[in-house]
């Protein structure tokens, strides 16, 4: 069917990068203040950026003067699973220096950048903190979410939560809840909630679990629409098949529209039954907007058949399906697949640069990480390029992210911000990243310009 809204798009390139979150993680002690105070960095060398800073300065959270004048900076969440807290440390890119860190009490933080705005969201606590856009390392405004009793989570911390931001509002959710959070507009700290959207009415039979597990999903503000990606898998099967995937439940994964205005669901789908638009693939694990083609670009992890298949009588059981990167025209409400990943692996980071430049990088069934240059257009991946352990991009074509340096005399590893140019893979190393942890789990890495 085709849409009810008219096709408006901008033109020029995009860049877009949605990864998916790291696994579910160890829970933090629930006495603890959700998130800490900032603490700014020198702007010296990085290696010694803590010199003229005393070391309790540092441990009490008091502020220290320092670089705020950047175009680019680079936002790293590192979890200390020993303190079972986690920091956020902010690069300044121009100056390969610190410009400050956040501590948080969480040991399950993701970071988003959405709609011109930055958060950082603990799937554990609830929380949801909005970062000062010219200082990131500072808090703008919190949102406590109670996810065990008002926002029905059903896991301790959720696999992944993302944060979609308009000019007025974000509305934030969790992938174990139904209820969508919608939080205010920037620098409005609010405390709590302002309201809230029920996604229940999508349960789909077959999905036992009782939840339709959104991802997460991008603001279209020609449409004033907000578009959600629900997986609606049934997640209580994913350790009783081979591989440990999830099973194949006969559940469609859907896409959902929320108009932003009235905060209530719009019928995407036209004269068919229901409001929601089916996706070709199966569990999907990112989404991206293309502007210039209107379009939602979905990659899918897919899902493991079980038994025997009636029409061949051949055991099926842990055969993938449905692990692909589609497309959906938002102007048409057609799907098409472009890549078909049921033999190259898992999209575990996927960056949109321009029309026909894109960044995969697929997790082989053997847990090995590969990368390559891919052109939408195209139905094969190009050539394979190195990347950091996590990267995103910025607009002018260059990767970043962070790589550990491993060391073999028994002192502590040490993680270095990094650079990849796409063009031609050329690699740099910026600065090496002052962790209080001595064994930090990198959890994230976003590039944010100014």
């Amino acid at each position: 069917m085709r849409s009810p809204f008219s096709r408006s798009v901008s033109a020029g390139a995009i860049a877009l990068s949605i990864a998916v979150s790291i696994a579910a993680l160890a829970a933090c002690d629930d006495d603890v203040d959700t998130f800490g105070k900032a603490v700014d960095g020198g702007a010296g060398d990085a290696t010694a950026h803590d010199a003229g800073v005393p070391d309790a300065a540092l441990d009490a959270g008091d502020a220290v003067d320092g670089s705020a004048a950047a175009s680019a900076r680079l936002l790293v969440t590192a979890v200390d699973f020993v303190g079972g807290a986690s920091e956020l440390l902010v690069a300044n890119l121009a100056t390969h220096a610190v410009d400050g860190r956040l501590a948080i009490a969480s040991t399950a933080p993701t970071t988003v950048a959405s709609g011109g705005r930055l958060f950082v969201v603990a799937r554990d606590t609830g929380a949801v903190v909005e970062l000062d856009a010219d200082a990131p390392w500072n808090r703008s405004a919190t949102w406590s979410i109670d996810r065990a009793s008002v926002d029905g989570g059903t896991r301790a911390i959720a696999s992944t939560a993302s944060v979609v931001a308009t000019d007025t509002k974000a509305y934030a959710l969790f992938a174990d809840s139904n209820t969508v959070s919608i939080l205010g507009a920037p620098g409005s700290d609010a405390g709590g909630v302002g309201a809230r959207v029920d996604l229940a009415r999508y349960v789909q039979a077959g999905d036992s679990d009782g939840v339709v597990d959104p991802l997460g999903g991008v603001y279209v503000p020609a449409r004033r629409l907000v578009y959600l990606v629900l997986r609606n898998v049934d997640t209580t099967t994913a350790a009783t098949t081979p591989g440990d995937r999830v099973a194949c439940a006969g559940t469609k994964s859907t896409v959902v529209g929320i108009d932003v205005d009235s905060d209530t669901f719009v019928d995407l789908n036209g004269d068919a039954d229901g409001t929601a638009l089916d996706l070709a693939g199966v569990n999907p694990v990112a989404v991206a907007y293309d502007a210039a083609g209107d379009r939602l670009l979905v990659a899918h992890a897919g899902c493991g058949l079980g038994g025997i298949d009636d029409a061949s009588d051949a055991d099926v059981a842990g055969r993938l399906v449905g692990r692909q990167i589609e497309e959906l025209s938002l102007f048409t409400n057609a799907v098409r697949t472009l890549l078909d990943a049921t033999d190259l692996g898992t999209p575990v980071r996927f960056v949109v640069v321009g029309d026909h430049r894109a960044v995969v990088q697929l997790m082989t069934d053997d847990a090995v990480r590969r990368t390559f240059v891919w052109d939408p257009s195209s139905t094969t991946l190009g050539r394979a390029i190195t990347a950091p352990d996590a990267f995103s991009v910025d607009p002018s074509g260059k990767l970043y992210g962070v790589e550990r340096q491993f060391t073999h005399d028994g002192g502590a590893d040490t993680f270095d911000a990094v650079s990849v140019r796409i063009a031609d893979g050329r690699k740099a190393t910026l600065l090496t990243l002052p962790f209080t942890a001595r064994e930090p789990f990198v959890a994230s890495a976003e590039v944010v310009t100014r």
